[in-house]
């Protein structure tokens, strides 16, 4: 539950705020969180690119761009926009993810898990993550239809990270679910969903966390080829907090 400190806060912050038509902004009744189907979606982003660049939907309080060069300004605007109150609808200034961080800390925490990320590092690891996506692609049926985001663009990249992060196969079931589980609180949602499905991520959120925990713990006693020992190394010499 919002407190009443926040509350305050949040409502000044919003009387504070330019109206859209200060903004220049094109009021649409176009709510991302409503469920739509791919055709609703598709007639609806047209309509978005035939206007101007930036909309606002009044009921959901969403400011909407929807240009690459606009919303890659944003991502790059570090000045005027922030991450620190995560990037979900719920905001919250307490959670210690590098996604939800600005710049000074964003930028130290990036620059040590960058090093695991050069062009060598990548090329070491091709054949695996080539498997991986030659696996997903040998599983769909050939000449039937298929749903690419359940079937590829889903699972890959979770199986990705595990196999980043060291994950066992054996193990790789259970780290997607909890995965998907808590990437809905990172979702574009009505907070009436988020609300339904706050025990499923809590609890998913805790048993990944006991479940790293203990990957740490065994690394710490047996480093691997992996990107967890590395970031171990970089705890220990006090760059970086378990956390």
């Amino acid at each position: 539950m919002m407190g009443v400190g926040t509350l305050r806060a949040t409502r000044a912050r919003l009387r504070a705020a330019p109206s859209p038509r200060e903004c220049g902004a094109e009021v649409t009744p176009f709510d991302p969180t409503d469920g739509a189907d791919p055709d609703a979606i598709d007639a609806w982003y047209a309509r978005l690119h035939a206007g101007g660049p930036l909309h606002y939907n009044v009921a959901r309080r969403v400011w909407i761009i929807n240009r690459h060069e606009h919303v890659r300004a944003g991502a790059r605007s570090h000045d005027t926009l922030s991450s620190a109150e995560s990037i979900t609808p719920a905001r919250n200034d307490r959670l210690s993810m590098m996604i939800a961080m600005d710049r000074p800390e964003h930028t130290r925490l990036r620059r040590i898990v960058a090093r695991q990320f050069t062009h060598e590092a990548i090329d070491q690891r091709r054949p695996a993550i080539e498997g991986i996506v030659r696996e997903a692609f040998d599983a769909v049926r050939p000449g039937e239809p298929f749903d690419v985001v359940q079937a590829l663009s889903g699972p890959i990249p979770v199986e990705v990270i595990a196999e980043l992060l060291g994950i066992p196969r054996s193990d790789r079931g259970r780290f997607r679910e909890w995965s998907d589980r808590v990437v809905v609180a990172f979702g574009v949602v009505t907070y009436t969903a988020l609300a339904r499905n706050v025990g499923s991520i809590f609890g998913s959120t805790v048993a990944l966390h006991r479940y790293l925990n203990g990957a740490i713990v065994e690394r710490r006693r047996s480093p691997g080829d992996d990107l967890l020992s590395p970031l171990i190394a970089s705890s220990e010499d006090g760059r970086l907090t378990d956390g």
